[in-house]
């Protein structure tokens, strides 16, 4: 039997012949060497000529270029090797061909020409140009060495090696497209990749419905971050024909938002550019342009997110909706944040404030572009696009931007100004008003002027403290609350037919000097009546008609008061009136607090130093299920430190740190060293002769010696939970064996001894706190012990305990070696 294999391998060409124990190779080495390889009985035969291929020309003349036609045609291998084909006679015999049939000889002409895969199928190749030319963009992310190799971590997807019988079985029992989708699943799953692309390209050959199994590669791969992975599996399913449903448009950029790919961009511009292409089997619409959009503000990409809200129609089918306007505001805030990241608080503080100022200038002018439509009829503002403007307008840090988010809530969801905010808003508008007016005003004389700038209001300064405890950023804020001076008005300007001079006409090409931001915005929050929307969609018979309806306030808006209350003036008397009308008042419905809202009122209350109120506060968040967290008690111990002036507050922290036992698992160090801050200052001669005049009205403590051991035994009575669950944490570095009779003390205080000779945990665990905080807190316990100790008006079952304990940290502080 005999079988012919050709190959081609850069300049060679071989053809080799197998049979019966024999072996003949004969390939066209480089330069035209024709070298003949026979293997009979396994003894080779090899041999070389250079005849009639390689032949010198003469010199001087250069050699004319010969094409395949100018070589003589060659004979069959079986002739020149001597080598009979089936059914020749030979000295021997004859030789019988297969099955006793003979084979004749068939050339290569005979075989007929398969058309490009892409003509076969009818798929053009001009859809798949956009992404083609991408892909080579991205072509060096994953490219392999000189050597061919692929680099490490990448996988060669479109060159399957998996095994064409065990696809076969496969698909035997997954021609259903729900099953296909269901075996994919299943195969990636168990991270074979490999199997489930060659699965799916195989069901695509064999024209299966397999649009929900390529759905899945994508969603798997993206999930993964195999963002250009998924990117080539896209490229590769459209050159086979199988053109993207609308589910895999949304895959797609809902993945690539996601990804941390720098490429991410430029793929979903690519994609979405063959979405609007003519010949697309989806019809794009204002979701996948907003898919779009979100992968460009997540990265961070502006140009490109101008870029695509720019190509959408102003009206009708395709027009921007609340959720494209969402979406640009986040992405401005995002970006300003990020150029923030980059700059220094202290020595840029002018720089920071004008990047705050751009951004919320740039919301604002989106936020005109709302109002219009909505008061058009064919918009709708939702609780998200409220929310997203108000985070902007916090985002600026300047009073005005603050009393704007109040003014924003009154707008589009008729919450009401309480306390003086109404009186703060005209306020300020009657000082940018007149400020305005005196740029337009020649400059007075000198006395004139001191004595307009002595009577002209100008907003209040108020300190106010920020969220973080980092001096920087109150200077910060404290710098960009005062208002900048607005920019003066452009004059009107007279027309060409009123027969101005050539000096003046010229003077009109100029181009006008831009408006200040008072005179550019002004009246842009005023209030919306919802009768005159209802009556203008009406009025549009073939405009869009939205359900005309006003957003309902949501966690997000309570929060956004609370913080915009904290740098305004009379801030806390506002907040907590906006406290009490959205969780308990006449709104409706009442508002339940999240976590976030709570953590917003307890900062309004540090601001106040209200440790009591935060203390009733935090009572109430305990009961609920995971709504106190770590953040929680470093909020409530700074406010006792800032209200460390009131006799109560120590009973008050005691308190705290007492649920605080209760509600973490583990121990915080660093809130018990904020505590003991408290207790140093608690119990120092000032705090207690000031303390004891005002405690002595209220209870049975008459003296300042009768307080000072008041305030330290209540104070070890907070920290003795604290410094038991420390104590197992160096015994055994978790907590599973703590309150637990597995072993007796005296071992336990041995195993702590050893870890603090030790020095450090033996390994490092995201629970595990500061070793060398631990050690502090039990240090500073022992501390309160031995001043406890000191005081003779102990009683013998107090003493017996604080011993005991005392002994016990100096067993631990002071090992034995």
């Amino acid at each position: 039997m005999l079988r012919c294999s050709n190959v081609c391998a850069r300049s060679t060409l071989a053809t080799r012949l197998t049979g019966n124990g024999v072996s003949v190779l004969f390939s066209r080495l480089p330069r035209g060497l024709p070298a003949k390889h026979i293997a009979l009985n396994r003894s080779e035969y090899r041999s070389i000529s250079t005849s009639g291929f390689d032949r010198p020309s003469p010199r001087g003349a250069e050699r004319a270029p010969r094409s395949r036609s100018d070589f003589p045609r060659r004979a069959p291998s079986w002739k020149k090797t001597g080598y009979k084909k089936p059914g020749v006679e030979d000295e021997e015999g004859v030789i019988p061909s297969p099955r006793g049939a003979e084979r004749a000889p068939r050339s290569r002409s005979d075989f007929p020409r398969r058309a490009p895969s892409w003509k076969k199928t009818g798929y053009m190749k001009s859809d798949v140009k956009d992404e083609e030319g991408v892909a080579e963009d991205l072509a060096e992310d994953s490219k392999g060495g000189a050597d061919g190799k692929l680099e490490p971590g990448e996988k060669r997807i479109w060159r399957p090696t998996v095994s064409k019988k065990a696809i076969d079985i496969e698909l035997e029992w997954a021609r259903d497209r729900v099953a296909l989708s269901n075996r994919v699943k299943q195969i990636l799953k168990k991270g074979d990749l490999e199997k489930a692309v060659t699965l799916v390209q195989t069901a695509q050959t064999r024209g299966y419905d397999c649009m929900v199994g390529w759905n899945e590669l994508f969603d798997h791969e993206l999930k993964n971050n195999n963002a250009l992975s998924a990117f080539k599996l896209y490229n590769d399913m459209k050159k086979r024909a199988r053109k993207p449903n609308t589910y895999t448009y949304t895959i797609m950029f809902r993945g690539l938002a996601h990804s941390t790919s720098n490429k991410a961009v430029q793929m979903a511009r690519s994609i979405y550019k063959s979405l609007c292409s003519p010949n697309s089997g989806v019809k794009p619409t204002i979701l996948h342009a907003n898919a779009v959009l979100g992968v460009c503000s997540r990265h961070g990409d502006m140009d490109a997110l101008w870029e695509v809200a720019g190509s959408l129609p102003e009206r009708g089918e395709g027009a921007p909706d609340s959720r494209t306007f969402t979406i640009i505001l986040n992405g401005i805030q995002a970006r300003t944040a990020n150029e923030l990241k980059a700059l220094n608080p202290r020595s840029q503080a002018d720089g920071i404030g004008e990047k705050r100022a751009a951004a919320v200038r740039d919301g604002k002018k989106i936020w005109a572009d709302v109002v219009r439509r909505w008061k058009m009829g064919e918009f709708v503002v939702d609780q998200p696009l409220v929310s997203a403007m108000g985070r902007l307008l916090l985002s600026g840090l300047r009073r005005r931007d603050c009393l704007d988010v109040f003014a924003l809530l009154h707008q589009t969801m008729e919450v009401p100004l309480l306390e003086d905010v109404d009186a703060q808003l005209e306020a300020v508008r009657s000082w940018e008003q007149k400020k305005h007016t005196e740029q337009d005003i020649p400059k007075p004389a000198e006395g004139q002027q001191e004595a307009s700038s002595e009577s002209s209001p100008e907003p209040e300064k108020v300190s106010m403290d920020s969220d973080e405890t980092n001096p920087v950023q109150n200077e910060e804020s404290k710098q960009l609350s005062e208002e900048p001076e607005p920019l003066p008005e452009e004059p009107e300007l007279a027309s060409e037919e009123s027969g101005l001079p050539g000096d003046e006409a010229e003077k009109l090409n100029e181009k006008p000097e831009p408006l200040s931001e008072a005179e550019e915005f002004k009246g842009l929050f005023n209030p919306v009546d919802l009768a005159e929307i209802r009556k203008t969609s009406q009025a549009n018979k073939n405009a869009r008609r939205p359900k005309i309806i006003r957003p309902i306030p949501t966690n997000d808006e309570l929060s956004l008061v609370l913080a915009a209350s904290r740098t305004i003036p009379n801030g806390i008397a506002i907040g907590r009136a906006y406290w009490d009308y959205f969780t308990s008042g006449p709104a409706k419905p009442t508002i339940k607090p999240d976590t976030h809202s709570f953590h917003e009122y307890l900062r309004l209350l540090r601001v106040a130093r209200s440790s009591a109120e935060t203390l009733r506060i935090i009572n109430a968040m305990a009961p609920r299920a995971g709504m106190v967290e770590r953040k929680t008690f470093v909020i409530a111990i700074s406010c006792c430190s800032r209200d460390r002036k009131n006799p109560h507050v120590l009973e008050t922290a005691a308190r705290l740190v007492g649920i605080m036992d209760t509600a973490l698992l583990q121990p915080e160090p660093e809130i018990l060293s904020k505590y003991l801050e408290l207790v140093r200052y608690g119990i120092s001669e000032a705090s207690v002769d000031e303390s004891t005049p005002v405690l002595s009205r209220v209870s049975d403590t008459q003296t300042t010696e009768q307080l000072f051991k008041k305030r330290i035994l209540d104070a070890i009575a907070a920290l003795r939970p604290h410094v038991d669950k420390l104590i197992s944490l160096l015994a055994y570095s978790t907590l599973s064996k703590h309150g637990k009779d597995v072993d007796d003390e005296g071992a336990r205080i041995k195993a702590a001894s050893e870890r603090v000779a030790e020095g450090s945990w033996p390994f490092s665990r995201h629970y595990l706190p500061s070793f060398e905080e631990s050690v502090y807190i039990l240090r500073q316990a022992k501390q309160l012990h031995d001043l406890a100790l000191k005081e003779k008006t102990l009683s013998a079952e107090e003493r017996t305990v604080l011993t005991t304990e005392n002994q016990h940290l100096k067993d631990i502080l002071s090992p034995k070696h």
